[in-house]
């Protein structure tokens, strides 16, 4: 079980006797309703965070290479990577649990005349879509759109902002979509 707290850590929780395993350590909740989740394939953790930051933890450290004499405690982690994601609060973080769908609909309506392009500035349900092609990873094959490998994370602020970052070279890359 998963539990984001407002003393600004998270806890992974074992169901079956309710002891803690872990507690993760970095981002900011202090008075907010910020929930956590886990990346679908169950290795990270991601949060949103009051400091208009998102934050992503490894699930667990690696422990077998944390000598017995050392002072890192198994059972906290406050090794987190913070990506600067808003101005102002991100009250929700999370990955895509399948990047390369999402990327395939984008590419495929980039290259499909007459259907909405990501490209255009025109408008898709009030948002407005920052991806162009030449923003696309340079190992994506519009003709073999599953090419992509990486992660999308979204995120979004107190004000309706969403943004979209895809990790690609150990980098977040964002694009950007504003509510009108």
């Amino acid at each position: 079980i998963l539990v984001t707290s407002n003393d600004s850590r998270l806890r992974l929780i074992d169901a079956r006797d309710y002891h803690t395993l872990c507690k993760y350590r970095g981002f900011v909740n202090e008075t907010s309703q910020i929930r956590a989740s886990f990346s679908p394939t169950g290795r990270y953790l991601i949060s949103g965070s009051e400091n208009a930051f998102f934050y992503i933890w490894r699930k667990s450290l690696e422990v077998d290479r944390i000598s017995r004499f050392s002072r890192v405690r198994k059972d906290r982690n406050s090794c987190w990577e913070a990506i600067k994601a808003h101005d102002i609060m991100v009250t929700v973080a999370v990955f895509s649990p399948n990047p390369n769908l999402v990327l395939d609909k984008q590419l495929r309506r980039l290259r499909v005349p007459g259907i909405f392009g990501l490209s255009d500035s025109a408008s898709l349900t009030g948002i407005n879509h920052a991806l162009r092609l030449d923003e696309l990873p340079t190992n994506a094959d519009p003709r073999h759109p599953t090419s992509y490998m990486g992660e999308l994370v979204v995120s979004a602020d107190c004000n309706g902002v969403i943004r979209v970052f895809k990790k690609q070279l150990n980098e977040f890359q964002s694009t950007n979509s504003v509510p009108k």
